[in-house]
């Protein structure tokens, strides 16, 4: 296990060196003489070679040093071409051994891999305090250390962070998928450390990956050139010896190539170009510590019980804009948990904020469509009892024919056959039951446009809640990943532990077993951020598979919630909170459309009672007018006055009827009795409007509850942020105090279980707190009937006015 680690982590080596002057000379700190009442200390900066890598954090150490020191000490410094190996490997330890025998030389600075190693050796005497200064696994140099991760060789003290490129490959592959990995790597050091290759074929083995070493030295052209497209990914560590302009070249190449890229160097490198990293900027960590470590040396501190491991709070970072490039789309929960650069170059999902949540659920939800089809529904049923005030109009036309023998047997009244048509005109000119119903169905109308209103704010309060549920479960499903991230790190350690003799391998089985139910933990957490997502998209009518990127909530965006400052600001007082209270109350029962709803229909209740009652005395009255016209009869036999001639009866000589016929009729029209019928409808009447006004008492009950409910809860939940904010920030401290601890064998695993475990809790309900207030907020809008989102400007202005006017 010793060996498979130094494999590849031998490859991921971050030095840690001082920027040498051109000459050889001793120099005070600050390039300025020394005070002649302080101390005077000599240290020695032993390098490999030259590398812009160094400069910047030689000037930072320096700085460091400077500040640490003042009124204590005066820090000479011996660098130069004599203490600068100059990348010759058969210098390194000549140089640092010149450096221990100078009796000038109080403390020297190892800044290379390769002096670190010669400094490393047993068979080395250190006959003075040797620092080395460069971050990597502590099993990749075999350097010494124990289970407390105090170093084991006398008079010598390093700094590494463990099992780094271990973790670095292991989140590479789970990010990218791969089969072969191409490591660069300074060739000088494929040269200068003992059996690296073979390592790293060890490691590559145990991974069941193939891994190649590409050398670098001077050029990004030439490993460039050894990337042909047999290369499936890239792993990037620093190359020491290349310029800034040729590391930016050698990236820009790799992407050129599409081929996904991972530094060990972490962020630095990312925002330059390279696809992912996880090492945070820790250059300025890394210059403290050494420093901090050499003022407790010079004060009297031994190196080797310093101690040697640094902890890094790593955080996946990817660059959006290399991975469109490179054609590469991550997976969506690497997205989740991974800091992203460029976001908008990567088509994730279109960003959505809270307030345009609430305006596309307002705008498009189907609950709303059917709402609206049905106040379309009650504005023609009131235009159709209209119509009886109208003029009615029927035109009529008819033909018959009665058989042979009636028609004769009736002396020519009746004919054979016969075609009539006519029209007829009828004219309402009093109905009450009409007039009331047209009346009754327009308050009903209106009261279908104020339930309406309702569903549409209904709509708005469960868009608004859907998204909350949607940046809760994304919150949640990225602690989980964090979680699931730090149980494997705590993995690393269990090993590192295992690796110095500390522990036994039931550590490594309960970490593994960690593992495995945080994995299961994450797919259940995916699982439910899809879910919120669907319910989200259809709470808003669009394509239920829709990804979004939704916009957290900032507590400085006036968008987000109600009125901003000034809702936080008077719900952080008592009295003004009461004066708010009693607002948000009056406007609840001002504004609520089921209140106007209601009141519609007790309206439209109360005509149709009267009507009702006012049915026993008053009558309908109405006109009408019929006209026909005869276009042709024929009878059966002799009419009648060719029958009354034949038998000698005269006929009366009178005027002939004409084809027309026409008729005016005045009607007016009492029900005197319907078997007590009419009592019982006044009756059933008068309950009908009893229940609605029972409803509506009902309802105003249910809406100050609403409001009392949301404010309460606002109450409660504001002053909740920061106090969870700071339970988590407290919860995480304590988490890395007893990680640095467990690492140092001076806590179990239970103690670092408890306390991931609270840092776990805490975190979840940080991030819940500030969704848990914002939901309360909704709550507190729609009890009001008024969304902040769905206002204009003016009348959002109007809103704000009028909370600062009842505080006067």
């Amino acid at each position: 296990m010793r060996r498979l680690h130094r494999g590849l982590a031998g490859l991921a080596v971050l030095y840690f060196g001082l920027v040498a002057p051109k000459s050889g000379q001793a120099l005070a700190a600050g390039d300025e003489a020394a005070p002649v009442d302080l101390p005077a200390l000599t240290i020695a900066i032993v390098k490999d070679g030259p590398s812009e890598y160094f400069d910047t954090i030689t000037t930072r150490t320096k700085e460091e040093l400077a500040t640490l020191a003042e009124g204590e000490f005066a820090l000479l410094y011996k660098e130069g071409p004599d203490y600068d190996a100059q990348w010759d490997l058969g210098r390194v330890e000549t140089i640092l051994r010149d450096a221990l025998d100078d009796p000038e030389v109080d403390m020297v600075l190892a800044m290379g891999v390769l002096a670190s190693e010669v400094a490393a050796k047993g068979d080395f005497d250190l006959t003075k305090p040797v620092l080395s200064g460069f971050v990597q696994d502590p099993d990749a140099m075999g350097m010494p250390y124990d289970q407390g991760g105090k170093s084991t060789r006398e008079n010598f003290n390093f700094v590494v962070v463990p099992l780094r490129s271990t973790r670095d490959v292991r989140v590479f592959r789970d990010m990218v998928g791969f089969d072969e990995l191409a490591i660069v790597c300074d060739s000088k050091l494929l040269e200068g450390v003992e059996d690296l290759e073979d390592q790293v074929v060890a490691f590559a083995d145990a991974m069941g990956l193939r891994i190649r070493c590409v050398p670098v030295g001077e050029s990004a052209d030439e490993v460039l050139e050894r990337l042909d497209d047999s290369v499936e990914a890239v792993y990037l560590t620093p190359a020491l010896r290349l310029s800034a302009e040729e590391w930016q070249k050698l990236i820009t190449g790799i992407n050129e190539k599409k081929i996904p890229s991972f530094s060990l160097l972490g962020h630095e490198d990312v925002r330059n170009g390279v696809l992912g990293g996880l090492s945070p900027d820790i250059n300025d960590r890394l210059a403290r510590r050494l420093a901090l470590n050499v003022q407790q040396i010079l004060l009297g501190a031994a190196p080797e019980e310093l101690s040697v491991l640094m902890n890094v709070d790593e955080q996946l970072m990817l660059n959006a804009r290399t991975a469109a490039r490179i054609g590469f789309s991550p997976r969506f929960d690497v997205m989740a948990t991974a800091e992203v650069l460029h976001h908008e170059e990567m088509h994730l999902g279109d960003k959505l904020t809270l307030a345009e949540a609430i305006r596309l659920a307002a705008a498009n939800n189907l609950q709303l469509a059917v709402k609206r089809e049905e106040v379309e529904a009650a504005r023609e049923d009131r235009n159709k009892a209209l119509t009886g005030l109208f003029p009615q109009l029927e035109a009529n036309a008819r033909y018959y024919q009665v058989d042979r023998d009636r028609a004769e047997a009736s002396a020519g009244f009746q004919p054979e056959d016969a075609t009539t048509a006519g029209i007829s005109v009828t004219q309402l000119i009093f109905s009450d039951p009409t007039m009331a119903a047209y009346r009754s169905l327009s308050r009903a109308y209106r009261g279908k446009g104020f339930e309406r209103e309702a569903t549409r704010l209904d709509v708005a309060e469960d868009a608004a809640q859907r998204f909350l549920d949607v940046l809760s479960a994304q919150s949640l499903y990225r602690i989980e990943l964090l979680n699931l991230q730090l149980i494997q790190e705590n993995l690393d350690l269990a090993r590192v532990r295992f690796n110095a003799g500390v522990s036994g391998p039931e550590e490594i089985y309960r970490w593994e077993t960690e593992i495995a139910n945080s994995r299961g933990s994450v797919a259940t957490m995916e699982a439910t951020l899809r879910q919120a997502l669907v319910a989200l998209n259809q709470a808003m009518n669009v394509d239920l598979a829709t990804l979004w990127n939704p916009r957290d909530i900032d507590m400085n965006d006036g968008s987000s919630y109600y009125l901003s400052s000034e809702f936080t600001d008077m719900i952080s007082n008592n009295t003004k909170y009461e004066i708010l209270q009693r607002h948000v109350l009056g406007q609840a029962l001002e504004n609520a459309p089921e209140l106007k709803a209601l009141d519609s229909l007790i309206e439209a209740q109360e005509i149709a009672l009267a009507q009702l009652k006012r049915r026993f005395v008053l009558p309908d009255v109405g006109v009408s007018f019929t006209y026909d016209h005869k276009f042709d009869e024929n009878f059966a036999g002799p009419a009648l006055e060719e029958q009354l001639a034949g038998a000698g009866i005269p006929v009366p000589d009178g005027p002939e009827a004409d084809e027309d016929e026409w008729m005016v009729a005045l009607q007016a029209s009492w029900p005197l009795f319907s078997g007590g019928g009419k009592a019982v409808d006044v009756a059933k009447a008068r309950a009908e409007l009893q229940r609605l006004q029972e409803l509506r008492r009902q309802a105003v009950q249910l809406i100050e509850q609403r409001a009392y409910t949301a404010m309460f809860g606002t109450w409660g939940s504001y002053p909740n942020i920061g106090l969870s904010r700071k339970a988590s920030e407290m919860a995480r401290k304590n988490l890395r105090v007893v990680r640095e601890k467990y690492a140092q064998g001076e806590v179990s695993i239970v103690d670092l279980l408890d306390a991931q475990n609270q840092a776990f809790v805490q975190e979840q309900a940080a991030a819940l707190a500030v969704y848990q207030y914002v939901s309360d907020v909704i709550s507190a809008e729609r009890a009001m009937s008024w969304f902040e989102a769905l206002a204009s400007d003016p009348e959002r202005a109007l809103r704000r006015e009028e909370l600062r006017r009842i505080l006067k």
